[in-house]
């Protein structure tokens, strides 16, 4: 899945690459204990565009200042430069 896009983690202070699924899983699971509706969430998504919705709604509805950013690696290259 993440084979061309490169999902970061946020976490208020820092910013760190995420480099498969089941970490992305792992952080959801334990990052983000008060979201309501976290049993919800599709961790396991089959498409970027699952994934990103996930993302969207994670983004929006947790107070705990992490938040997940997916970006292409062409584009997170180019921004490298």
């Amino acid at each position: 899945m993440l084979q061309k896009h490169n999902l970061y983690l946020n976490d208020g202070a820092d910013s760190f690459i995420i480099k498969d699924m089941k970490e992305f899983e792992k952080y959801v699971r334990e990052e983000l204990k008060d979201f309501i509706g976290k049993e919800k969430l599709n961790l396991k998504p089959n498409s970027i565009e699952e994934l990103e919705k996930t993302i969207e709604v994670i983004n929006e509805k947790n107070k705990n200042q992490i938040s997940f950013f997916l970006i292409s690696k062409e584009d997170d290259e180019e921004s490298q430069f």
